[in-house]
């Protein structure tokens, strides 16, 4: 029977070390996280054909992630600009399935947000710089 999780427990890791060399940490106030692993497709259809087919071209990994601002955490700041792929972890639910985890290095864009009617928010932007996986175990 399938088991649906609310999306609570998620919870994004990252490597925001200075020099890129560090252990993945919690990246503390974020409050959603996306993931994108749409794979090219090329069109193959052909006169007489009854209806579009296409190949599959490479896999894409891209994805955001997004919360409050956190203003003791000074490491995220680290992520800006960097030429340096960072370790990254999304767990959809960290809390009961430590062990299911999306994984990849990559690369990295925020964007922070201060309204006047409501909190400092970051948003980040990601695009993979290796190998992306899903661990189920």
């Amino acid at each position: 029977m399938p088991t649906p999780r609310a999306g609570r427990n998620a919870a994004i890791y990252i490597d925001t070390s200075s020099a890129a060399n560090g252990s993945a940490v919690p990246v503390s106030l974020k409050n959603n996280w996306s993931l994108d692993q749409s794979t090219e497709r090329y069109e193959t259809t052909a006169f007489g054909d009854t209806n579009k087919s296409y190949v599959a071209g490479m896999p894409d990994v891209q994805g955001s992630f997004a919360g409050m601002w956190d203003a003791d955490d000074t490491n995220l700041y680290n992520l800006i600009g960097s030429s340096s792929a960072r370790r990254m972890y999304l767990y959809p639910d960290r809390l009961n399935n430590a062990s299911i985890y999306f994984f990849t290095t990559a690369f990295f864009d925020l964007s922070f947000e201060a309204p006047i009617d409501g909190l400092v928010s970051v948003n980040g932007n990601f695009g993979a710089a290796s190998v992306a996986t899903w661990h189920t175990a």
